[in-house]
């Protein structure tokens, strides 16, 4: 008796689209992926060693360390607010620039987001904000950073001043802002302040002169984007004190982060990363001398 062999299935090698949705009170939350790659570890100012044990610790390859890229956007039901948006292309290659392609997937127009709150005027936080051809990709956003950070960044004279492998951060973040401010939608803030009802900005200084977290508070629910208090999460939740090269201010970034860290841990309060791992949504947990992260789970909203 002759046996029939089952058609083979096709692999499909796709994946779910690149966004993930919480709610935080009446808030709604879209972690929006703009894309990921490699990190070398030898960025991270700790001995080579200790990096490549930690990262094997966490089942990583400390030859291939993987990495996220993420833009998150929050609907408080008045506001459409997006806190960075990616590299845009600009930076990063092919990997990157997905955010706007995610946004669309996930039910959203460039033209419906009212803020844009950047946490830092890096390549991958703010490139996404100007098209290709020098336009503003977000018609009809106001975009906001730290004071601090918008001046740095956009000082021809520190420009001037800085490495040449820098100057490329400085070329992107001027080609963010110049669209914007023509139109009078860049609008840089001081300090601590709201920024929206249930919107604040909490500096987080060191790896940028103004880098900025910006938290998301409603019905008694917290949310804290973190911009980039973590690199390397293998490495740099063990060893908070574990800097990176990209910090312009290296004690006080770690300084921030160890405090930062302490603090979140014990009010278990709601994260987004944007070099977690995808969603990039989690808690800290205590852990001996460091932390753990605890991703959040899967499941259908309320």
């Amino acid at each position: 008796m002759a046996v029939c062999a089952l058609a083979e299935a096709p692999m499909q090698k796709k994946a779910s689209p690149g966004y993930f949705r919480v709610m935080v009170g009446a808030f709604e939350v879209t972690a929006l992926f703009d894309g990921g790659g490699e990190i070398d570890g030898k960025l991270l100012q700790a001995p080579p060693a200790d990096v490549h044990s930690l990262v094997r610790k966490d089942l990583g390859d400390p030859q291939h360390i993987r990495g996220s890229v993420m833009g998150f956007l929050v609907n408080t039901g008045a506001k459409l607010i997006l806190v960075d948006a990616g590299a845009g292309g600009h930076w990063g290659g092919p990997a990157l620039g997905q955010l706007r392609s995610n946004l669309a997937r996930a039910g959203y127009r460039p033209e419906q987001v009212d803020l844009i709150l950047i946490t830092h005027l890096h390549a991958d936080h703010v490139g996404g904000v100007y098209t290709e051809s020098g336009l503003r990709a977000f018609p009809n956003a106001e975009v906001r950073a730290a004071k601090e950070d918008s001046e740095f960044w956009l000082s021809a004279e520190i420009a001037g001043q800085a490495p040449k492998e820098a100057q490329e951060f400085f070329q992107i973040a001027r080609n963010a802002a110049a669209p914007y401010r023509s139109a009078r939608k860049w609008n840089p803030f001081s300090g601590a302040e709201p920024l929206a009802p249930g919107v604040r900005a909490l500096p987080i200084r060191g790896h940028t002169p103004g880098h900025t977290g910006y938290e998301f508070t409603s019905n008694g629910e917290t949310l804290l984007v973190w911009g980039d208090v973590v690199h390397v999460a293998a490495v740099q939740l063990p060893r908070p004190d574990i800097g990176i090269v990209y910090d312009v201010d290296g004690p006080s970034a770690i300084k921030a982060r160890q405090q930062l860290f302490d603090d979140l841990a014990a009010n278990a309060t709601l994260i987004a990363g944007a070099h977690m791992p995808f969603p990039s949504l989690g808690r800290l947990r205590k852990e001996g001398a460091g932390y753990v992260w605890v991703p959040v789970i899967y499941g259908a909203l309320h």
